[in-house]
Protein backbone atom coordinates (compact mmCIF):
# COMPACT_ATOMS: atom_id res chain seq x y z
CA UNK A 1 0.00 0.00 0.00
CA UNK A 2 2.88 2.22 0.60
CA UNK A 3 4.60 1.41 -2.55
CA UNK A 4 1.02 2.27 -4.41
CA UNK A 5 0.71 5.82 -2.55
CA UNK A 6 4.34 6.72 -3.40
CA UNK A 7 4.20 6.10 -6.90
CA UNK A 8 0.41 7.73 -7.34
CA UNK A 9 2.49 10.99 -5.33
CA UNK A 10 5.47 10.48 -7.91
CA UNK A 11 2.72 10.52 -11.10
CA UNK A 12 0.95 13.27 -9.40
CA UNK A 13 4.21 15.27 -9.37
CA UNK A 14 5.13 14.48 -13.58
CA UNK A 15 1.87 15.40 -14.68
CA UNK A 16 0.10 17.62 -11.98
CA UNK A 17 1.34 21.09 -13.01
CA UNK A 18 2.05 23.05 -9.11
CA UNK A 19 2.19 19.89 -7.31
CA UNK A 20 5.88 19.40 -6.92
CA UNK A 21 8.43 21.27 -7.97
CA UNK A 22 10.48 24.57 -7.37
CA UNK A 23 7.18 26.14 -6.31
CA UNK A 24 5.90 24.79 -2.77
CA UNK A 25 3.07 24.60 -0.81
CA UNK A 26 2.64 26.87 2.29
CA UNK A 27 3.52 24.50 5.58
CA UNK A 28 3.46 26.71 8.51
CA UNK A 29 2.47 30.59 9.49
CA UNK A 30 3.23 32.53 12.64
CA UNK A 31 2.64 35.95 14.47
CA UNK A 32 4.35 37.14 17.07
CA UNK A 33 1.80 39.31 19.40
CA UNK A 34 4.11 42.92 21.53
CA UNK A 35 4.67 42.47 24.98
CA UNK A 36 3.67 46.07 25.25
CA UNK A 37 0.71 46.89 27.64
CA UNK A 38 -3.23 46.34 25.61
CA UNK A 39 -0.64 44.58 22.61
CA UNK A 40 -3.61 41.78 22.32
CA UNK A 41 -6.96 41.89 20.93
CA UNK A 42 -10.25 40.24 21.25
CA UNK A 43 -10.63 40.25 17.34
CA UNK A 44 -9.47 38.00 14.61
CA UNK A 45 -6.18 37.93 12.67
CA UNK A 46 -5.60 35.89 9.14
CA UNK A 47 -3.34 35.94 6.30
CA UNK A 48 -3.05 37.19 2.81
CA UNK A 49 0.34 36.01 1.10
CA UNK A 50 1.09 36.73 -2.50
CA UNK A 51 3.91 36.54 -5.03
CA UNK A 52 3.53 37.48 -9.06
CA UNK A 53 0.22 36.75 -9.77
CA UNK A 54 -0.24 34.11 -6.88
CA UNK A 55 -2.46 35.49 -4.47
CA UNK A 56 -4.43 33.97 -1.28
CA UNK A 57 -5.84 34.34 2.33
CA UNK A 58 -6.62 32.13 5.55
CA UNK A 59 -9.89 32.01 7.02
CA UNK A 60 -10.94 35.18 9.15
CA UNK A 61 -10.60 32.80 12.49
CA UNK A 62 -6.72 31.83 11.49
CA UNK A 63 -5.28 33.29 14.65
CA UNK A 64 -8.49 33.80 17.37
CA UNK A 65 -7.93 36.34 20.56
CA UNK A 66 -4.41 36.27 20.62
CA UNK A 67 -3.02 37.48 23.47
CA UNK A 68 -0.17 39.79 24.62
CA UNK A 69 3.54 38.62 24.29
CA UNK A 70 2.36 35.29 22.60
CA UNK A 71 4.15 33.68 19.51
CA UNK A 72 1.20 31.44 17.49
CA UNK A 73 1.72 29.06 14.88
CA UNK A 74 -0.98 27.15 12.57
CA UNK A 75 0.20 24.39 9.87
CA UNK A 76 -1.33 23.43 7.08
CA UNK A 77 -3.80 20.55 8.83
CA UNK A 78 -5.19 23.14 11.18
CA UNK A 79 -8.51 24.15 8.74
CA UNK A 80 -7.75 27.48 8.94
CA UNK A 81 -5.85 27.92 5.25
CA UNK A 82 -8.28 28.96 3.24
CA UNK A 83 -7.33 29.20 -0.59
CA UNK A 84 -3.82 28.92 0.89
CA UNK A 85 -4.37 25.55 1.26
CA UNK A 86 -3.70 24.56 -2.59
CA UNK A 87 -1.71 27.68 -3.60
CA UNK A 88 2.30 26.96 -4.21
CA UNK A 89 5.23 29.56 -3.92
CA UNK A 90 8.99 29.71 -4.95
CA UNK A 91 10.60 30.21 -1.72
CA UNK A 92 13.73 31.32 -3.81
CA UNK A 93 11.95 34.36 -5.10
CA UNK A 94 10.93 37.00 -2.48
CA UNK A 95 7.67 36.67 -1.35
CA UNK A 96 5.06 39.26 0.48
CA UNK A 97 2.42 39.14 3.16
CA UNK A 98 0.12 41.10 5.26
CA UNK A 99 -2.07 40.40 8.69
CA UNK A 100 -5.79 41.82 8.46
CA UNK A 101 -7.71 42.24 11.29
CA UNK A 102 -11.57 41.87 11.50
CA UNK A 103 -11.67 43.98 14.82
CA UNK A 104 -11.17 47.82 16.14
CA UNK A 105 -9.73 46.54 19.15
CA UNK A 106 -5.64 46.66 18.13
CA UNK A 107 -3.40 44.20 18.19
CA UNK A 108 0.70 45.18 18.17
CA UNK A 109 2.76 42.65 16.37
CA UNK A 110 6.35 42.17 16.70
CA UNK A 111 7.26 39.56 13.82
CA UNK A 112 5.36 37.35 11.21
CA UNK A 113 6.30 34.22 8.69
CA UNK A 114 5.92 31.90 6.19
CA UNK A 115 7.67 28.85 6.45
CA UNK A 116 8.21 26.99 2.58
CA UNK A 117 10.15 24.05 2.43
CA UNK A 118 11.40 23.72 5.93
CA UNK A 119 12.63 27.13 6.48
CA UNK A 120 10.69 30.14 7.35
CA UNK A 121 10.56 33.47 5.70
CA UNK A 122 10.24 36.34 8.68
CA UNK A 123 9.14 39.93 8.23
CA UNK A 124 10.29 41.95 11.96
CA UNK A 125 8.66 44.91 13.15
CA UNK A 126 8.14 46.56 16.93
CA UNK A 127 4.74 46.80 18.24
CA UNK A 128 2.95 47.63 14.31
CA UNK A 129 -0.58 48.24 15.41
CA UNK A 130 -3.03 45.82 13.32
CA UNK A 131 -6.70 46.44 13.24
CA UNK A 132 -9.79 46.31 10.69
CA UNK A 133 -9.63 50.04 9.58
CA UNK A 134 -6.30 49.34 8.00
CA UNK A 135 -3.78 49.85 10.36
CA UNK A 136 -0.62 47.81 10.01
CA UNK A 137 -2.03 46.15 7.26
CA UNK A 138 0.51 47.25 4.76
CA UNK A 139 2.31 44.45 2.33
CA UNK A 140 5.59 43.16 3.91
CA UNK A 141 8.28 42.06 1.54
CA UNK A 142 10.45 38.99 2.54
CA UNK A 143 13.18 38.36 0.63
CA UNK A 144 13.67 35.11 -0.89
CA UNK A 145 15.81 32.30 0.67
CA UNK A 146 19.49 31.89 -0.28
CA UNK A 147 19.08 28.54 -2.51
CA UNK A 148 20.30 25.19 -0.89
CA UNK A 149 22.63 24.25 -3.71
CA UNK A 150 24.93 27.02 -5.07
CA UNK A 151 25.70 25.26 -7.91
CA UNK A 152 24.46 24.62 -11.29
CA UNK A 153 25.68 21.05 -12.11
CA UNK A 154 25.32 20.35 -15.98
CA UNK A 155 23.03 23.33 -16.47
CA UNK A 156 20.38 22.42 -14.13
CA UNK A 157 19.94 24.48 -10.67
CA UNK A 158 19.46 22.70 -7.17
CA UNK A 159 20.94 19.24 -8.16
CA UNK A 160 23.13 19.25 -5.06
CA UNK A 161 21.10 16.44 -3.64
CA UNK A 162 20.34 14.28 -6.27
CA UNK A 163 22.84 11.18 -6.74
CA UNK A 164 24.31 9.81 -9.57
CA UNK A 165 21.34 7.42 -10.31
CA UNK A 166 18.53 9.97 -9.91
CA UNK A 167 20.11 12.09 -12.81
CA UNK A 168 19.87 11.61 -16.59
CA UNK A 169 23.54 12.59 -19.18
CA UNK A 170 22.85 12.32 -22.60
CA UNK A 171 25.69 10.06 -24.31
CA UNK A 172 27.36 9.92 -26.90
CA UNK A 173 27.97 6.20 -28.45
CA UNK A 174 30.99 5.05 -29.48
CA UNK A 175 32.73 8.47 -28.63
CA UNK A 176 35.75 8.01 -30.42
CA UNK A 177 34.24 6.13 -33.34
CA UNK A 178 34.60 8.98 -36.08
CA UNK A 179 35.56 11.89 -33.55
CA UNK A 180 39.29 11.98 -34.94
CA UNK A 181 38.15 11.56 -38.90
CA UNK A 182 38.57 8.30 -40.76
CA UNK A 183 38.88 4.98 -39.24
CA UNK A 184 41.34 2.47 -40.03
CA UNK A 185 42.37 -0.60 -40.28
CA UNK A 186 45.37 -2.07 -37.78
CA UNK A 187 48.40 -0.48 -38.34
CA UNK A 188 46.91 0.79 -42.06
CA UNK A 189 48.44 4.03 -43.22
CA UNK A 190 44.99 4.76 -44.81
CA UNK A 191 41.64 5.34 -43.81
CA UNK A 192 38.98 2.29 -44.32
CA UNK A 193 36.61 2.46 -46.70
CA UNK A 194 34.13 1.01 -44.37
CA UNK A 195 34.25 3.86 -41.98
CA UNK A 196 29.92 4.62 -42.82
CA UNK A 197 29.45 1.66 -40.76
CA UNK A 198 31.40 2.03 -37.77
CA UNK A 199 31.61 5.65 -37.63
CA UNK A 200 29.39 6.72 -34.63
CA UNK A 201 30.28 10.04 -34.20
CA UNK A 202 31.44 12.96 -36.44
CA UNK A 203 32.83 16.09 -34.62
CA UNK A 204 35.36 16.03 -31.58
CA UNK A 205 34.72 15.02 -28.09
CA UNK A 206 35.40 18.72 -26.88
CA UNK A 207 32.25 20.06 -29.07
CA UNK A 208 30.15 17.09 -27.77
CA UNK A 209 31.18 18.09 -23.82
CA UNK A 210 31.31 21.84 -24.90
CA UNK A 211 28.23 22.17 -27.08
CA UNK A 212 25.48 19.42 -27.21
CA UNK A 213 25.39 18.45 -23.27
CA UNK A 214 27.54 15.41 -23.77
CA UNK A 215 28.51 14.07 -20.25
CA UNK A 216 28.56 10.55 -20.47
CA UNK A 217 31.17 9.01 -22.73
CA UNK A 218 30.94 5.20 -24.35
CA UNK A 219 34.83 4.34 -24.90
CA UNK A 220 35.36 1.10 -26.67
CA UNK A 221 38.95 0.16 -26.58
CA UNK A 222 42.02 -2.09 -27.40
CA UNK A 223 45.94 -2.06 -27.62
CA UNK A 224 48.78 -0.81 -29.78
CA UNK A 225 51.59 -2.23 -28.38
CA UNK A 226 55.14 -1.04 -28.84
CA UNK A 227 56.26 -4.28 -30.99
CA UNK A 228 53.33 -2.79 -33.45
CA UNK A 229 54.40 0.61 -32.97
CA UNK A 230 58.01 -0.52 -34.27
CA UNK A 231 55.85 -2.34 -37.75
CA UNK A 232 54.85 0.96 -39.20
CA UNK A 233 56.60 4.60 -39.51
CA UNK A 234 53.50 5.78 -39.60
CA UNK A 235 53.10 8.77 -36.92
CA UNK A 236 49.04 7.80 -36.90
CA UNK A 237 50.24 5.18 -34.14
CA UNK A 238 50.84 5.50 -30.85
CA UNK A 239 51.80 2.44 -28.11
CA UNK A 240 48.91 2.39 -25.51
CA UNK A 241 45.48 2.10 -25.16
CA UNK A 242 43.64 3.01 -28.24
CA UNK A 243 39.95 3.45 -29.49
CA UNK A 244 37.95 1.26 -31.60
CA UNK A 245 34.37 -0.05 -32.78
CA UNK A 246 34.92 -3.32 -33.43
CA UNK A 247 37.43 -3.81 -36.66
CA UNK A 248 38.30 -0.33 -36.83
CA UNK A 249 40.36 1.99 -35.08
CA UNK A 250 41.12 5.68 -33.89
CA UNK A 251 43.32 7.13 -32.17
CA UNK A 252 44.59 7.18 -28.49
CA UNK A 253 42.67 6.96 -25.44
CA UNK A 254 44.97 9.09 -23.78
CA UNK A 255 44.13 12.22 -26.66
CA UNK A 256 40.27 11.87 -25.59
CA UNK A 257 41.42 11.91 -21.92
CA UNK A 258 43.18 15.67 -22.73
CA UNK A 259 40.35 16.96 -24.24
CA UNK A 260 37.93 15.48 -21.46
CA UNK A 261 40.74 16.82 -18.67
CA UNK A 262 40.38 20.58 -20.21
CA UNK A 263 36.73 20.74 -20.44
CA UNK A 264 36.37 19.72 -16.61
CA UNK A 265 38.68 22.65 -16.28
CA UNK A 266 37.49 25.10 -17.94
CA UNK A 267 33.78 24.04 -16.06
CA UNK A 268 33.90 23.37 -12.58
CA UNK A 269 30.34 22.46 -12.29
CA UNK A 270 30.37 19.87 -14.86
CA UNK A 271 30.15 15.65 -13.76
CA UNK A 272 31.31 13.53 -16.43
CA UNK A 273 30.76 9.81 -16.27
CA UNK A 274 33.18 7.58 -18.67
CA UNK A 275 31.89 3.78 -19.71
CA UNK A 276 34.72 1.24 -20.55
CA UNK A 277 32.78 -1.50 -21.60
CA UNK A 278 33.34 -3.12 -25.39
CA UNK A 279 37.35 -4.26 -25.37
CA UNK A 280 39.15 -6.39 -27.69
CA UNK A 281 40.00 -9.29 -26.09
CA UNK A 282 43.32 -10.04 -27.42
CA UNK A 283 44.44 -7.37 -25.64
CA UNK A 284 42.25 -6.98 -22.33
CA UNK A 285 45.69 -7.99 -20.21
CA UNK A 286 47.51 -4.73 -21.81
CA UNK A 287 44.36 -2.32 -21.64
CA UNK A 288 44.03 -3.59 -18.08
CA UNK A 289 47.16 -2.77 -16.95
CA UNK A 290 47.73 0.50 -18.46
CA UNK A 291 44.20 1.91 -17.48
CA UNK A 292 45.74 3.52 -14.23
CA UNK A 293 48.43 5.32 -15.77
CA UNK A 294 46.46 6.36 -18.87
CA UNK A 295 44.13 7.76 -16.61
CA UNK A 296 46.70 9.88 -14.46
CA UNK A 297 45.90 12.59 -17.30
CA UNK A 298 43.10 14.08 -15.41
CA UNK A 299 44.82 16.45 -13.46
CA UNK A 300 41.29 18.81 -13.23
CA UNK A 301 39.34 16.89 -11.61
CA UNK A 302 39.42 13.74 -9.09
CA UNK A 303 38.01 10.24 -10.00
CA UNK A 304 34.92 9.72 -7.83
CA UNK A 305 35.86 7.03 -5.10
CA UNK A 306 31.84 6.81 -5.28
CA UNK A 307 30.39 5.30 -8.11
CA UNK A 308 26.69 7.14 -7.04
CA UNK A 309 27.76 10.11 -5.43
CA UNK A 310 25.63 13.18 -4.95
CA UNK A 311 25.96 15.40 -7.30
CA UNK A 312 26.67 18.42 -4.97
CA UNK A 313 29.62 16.41 -3.46
CA UNK A 314 30.95 15.77 -6.58
CA UNK A 315 31.21 18.94 -7.59
CA UNK A 316 32.58 20.48 -3.87
CA UNK A 317 35.33 17.85 -3.16
CA UNK A 318 36.06 18.20 -7.63
CA UNK A 319 35.84 14.34 -8.03
CA UNK A 320 33.72 14.93 -10.92
CA UNK A 321 34.98 12.55 -13.19
CA UNK A 322 33.30 8.79 -12.65
CA UNK A 323 34.28 6.14 -14.32
CA UNK A 324 33.29 2.83 -14.44
CA UNK A 325 34.32 -0.61 -16.17
CA UNK A 326 33.50 -3.96 -17.57
CA UNK A 327 34.75 -6.12 -15.15
CA UNK A 328 36.97 -8.05 -17.20
CA UNK A 329 39.45 -5.09 -16.61
CA UNK A 330 39.72 -6.26 -12.95
CA UNK A 331 39.80 -3.73 -9.70
CA UNK A 332 41.04 -0.10 -10.35
CA UNK A 333 41.70 2.70 -7.74
CA UNK A 334 38.51 4.75 -8.13
CA UNK A 335 36.92 3.40 -10.91
CA UNK A 336 33.70 1.29 -10.63
CA UNK A 337 32.30 -2.03 -11.87
CA UNK A 338 29.56 -1.40 -14.41
CA UNK A 339 26.15 -2.57 -13.28
CA UNK A 340 23.58 -1.38 -15.90
CA UNK A 341 20.46 -2.49 -17.49
CA UNK A 342 20.60 -1.02 -21.30
CA UNK A 343 17.84 -1.80 -24.32
CA UNK A 344 20.11 -2.65 -26.86
CA UNK A 345 18.77 -5.09 -29.13
CA UNK A 346 20.11 -5.82 -32.76
CA UNK A 347 17.75 -3.79 -35.56
CA UNK A 348 17.22 -4.99 -39.02
CA UNK A 349 14.85 -2.77 -40.28
CA UNK A 350 16.15 0.61 -41.77
CA UNK A 351 12.89 2.28 -42.21
CA UNK A 352 11.49 4.10 -38.80
CA UNK A 353 12.73 4.71 -35.42
CA UNK A 354 12.32 2.65 -32.12
CA UNK A 355 8.59 2.43 -30.88
CA UNK A 356 8.99 4.13 -27.09
CA UNK A 357 7.40 0.72 -26.31
CA UNK A 358 10.61 -1.41 -26.79
CA UNK A 359 12.87 0.43 -24.96
CA UNK A 360 10.42 -0.12 -22.21
CA UNK A 361 9.44 -3.28 -22.59
CA UNK A 362 13.32 -4.32 -22.60
CA UNK A 363 13.41 -2.67 -19.07
CA UNK A 364 10.49 -4.39 -17.78
CA UNK A 365 11.75 -7.99 -18.53
CA UNK A 366 14.89 -7.64 -16.84
CA UNK A 367 14.46 -7.79 -12.83
CA UNK A 368 17.71 -5.82 -12.28
CA UNK A 369 16.25 -2.73 -13.71
CA UNK A 370 13.06 -3.04 -11.39
CA UNK A 371 14.74 -3.00 -7.83
CA UNK A 372 15.55 0.05 -6.35
CA UNK A 373 18.30 -0.81 -4.00
CA UNK A 374 20.69 -2.18 -6.35
CA UNK A 375 22.37 0.80 -7.67
CA UNK A 376 21.87 -0.41 -11.46
CA UNK A 377 22.20 2.12 -13.71
CA UNK A 378 19.07 2.56 -16.52
CA UNK A 379 20.36 3.02 -20.36
CA UNK A 380 18.14 3.95 -23.31
CA UNK A 381 20.30 2.95 -26.72
CA UNK A 382 18.62 5.41 -28.84
CA UNK A 383 20.51 3.78 -32.07
CA UNK A 384 20.34 1.24 -34.83
CA UNK A 385 22.52 -1.26 -34.73
CA UNK A 386 22.00 -2.86 -38.62
CA UNK A 387 21.54 -1.53 -41.69
CA UNK A 388 22.39 1.04 -43.56
CA UNK A 389 25.51 3.40 -43.01
CA UNK A 390 25.51 4.60 -38.91
CA UNK A 391 25.09 8.39 -40.35
CA UNK A 392 21.88 7.18 -42.07
CA UNK A 393 20.58 5.34 -39.45
CA UNK A 394 21.27 7.65 -36.76
CA UNK A 395 19.01 10.42 -38.88
CA UNK A 396 16.44 8.09 -38.28
CA UNK A 397 16.95 7.67 -34.84
CA UNK A 398 17.20 12.09 -34.22
CA UNK A 399 15.87 14.08 -36.33
CA UNK A 400 12.12 14.49 -35.22
CA UNK A 401 12.35 11.86 -33.01
CA UNK A 402 13.77 13.23 -29.57
CA UNK A 403 10.46 13.72 -28.14
CA UNK A 404 10.10 10.27 -27.38
CA UNK A 405 12.59 10.29 -25.28
CA UNK A 406 10.55 12.11 -22.83
CA UNK A 407 7.91 9.80 -22.76
CA UNK A 408 10.14 6.94 -22.30
CA UNK A 409 11.40 8.42 -18.96
CA UNK A 410 8.13 10.02 -17.64
CA UNK A 411 6.85 6.28 -18.08
CA UNK A 412 10.07 4.88 -16.41
CA UNK A 413 9.38 7.38 -13.69
CA UNK A 414 5.99 5.81 -13.51
CA UNK A 415 6.66 2.27 -13.48
CA UNK A 416 9.71 2.03 -11.50
CA UNK A 417 10.10 5.27 -9.57
CA UNK A 418 13.32 6.76 -11.03
CA UNK A 419 14.73 8.14 -14.29
CA UNK A 420 16.82 6.53 -17.65
CA UNK A 421 20.05 7.55 -16.60
CA UNK A 422 22.01 8.23 -20.20
CA UNK A 423 20.03 8.32 -23.31
CA UNK A 424 22.60 6.95 -25.69
CA UNK A 425 23.01 8.11 -28.82
CA UNK A 426 24.79 8.18 -32.64
CA UNK A 427 25.71 11.18 -34.58
CA UNK A 428 25.68 13.81 -31.80
CA UNK A 429 26.41 16.66 -33.70
CA UNK A 430 23.55 15.66 -36.70
CA UNK A 431 20.25 16.99 -35.02
CA UNK A 432 20.70 20.44 -34.06
CA UNK A 433 17.60 21.93 -33.87
CA UNK A 434 18.68 24.72 -31.28
CA UNK A 435 20.24 21.55 -29.81
CA UNK A 436 17.39 19.50 -29.05
CA UNK A 437 18.90 16.49 -27.33
CA UNK A 438 20.90 19.16 -24.62
CA UNK A 439 17.70 20.72 -24.18
CA UNK A 440 15.48 18.04 -23.89
CA UNK A 441 17.83 16.32 -21.10
CA UNK A 442 18.28 19.56 -19.13
CA UNK A 443 14.63 19.30 -18.67
CA UNK A 444 14.61 15.61 -18.04
CA UNK A 445 16.98 16.76 -14.97
CA UNK A 446 15.28 19.81 -14.02
CA UNK A 447 11.92 17.01 -12.92
CA UNK A 448 14.65 14.86 -11.64
CA UNK A 449 15.29 17.83 -9.27
CA UNK A 450 11.73 18.29 -8.48
CA UNK A 451 11.41 14.41 -7.26
CA UNK A 452 14.67 13.25 -5.96
CA UNK A 453 16.67 16.52 -5.20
Amino acid sequence: MKTSFSIFLLVCCIFEKGFCGTKVKIEELRIKISDRSYADTTGKLRFDVRQGETFCSTIRETFRSPRRNQELFKNRNSGTFGSCYSAVFDPEQGIEFRIISDSGNDAYIDSAGVKLRGKWMNWNGYQVKVNKHGAGSAWRYVPGLTPTCPYTINGVAGACNVDVLHFTFGSAHNTGAGSYGTMRSRLSSHGSGLGCYYNSQDISITSMLRDHGIRHLDLDTSYITAADDAKTSNSYWEEGIVLVHKALYSRPLKRALREINDFLGSNPNEVVLVRLKDYDENYLTHISNALDSEFSIITNTGLSPKSNPKLGDAVSKNQRLIVYLNSAFGTHRNMHTLNQVETYKQQSSTTGCFAPSEHIDRFGGDSAARSKSNGVQLQVDWYYAWGLCLKDLAKLCNEGQFDKLVYINNEILRIYGKPVNIFMIDYVGLEDEAKKFKGIIENINKKNVQLFG
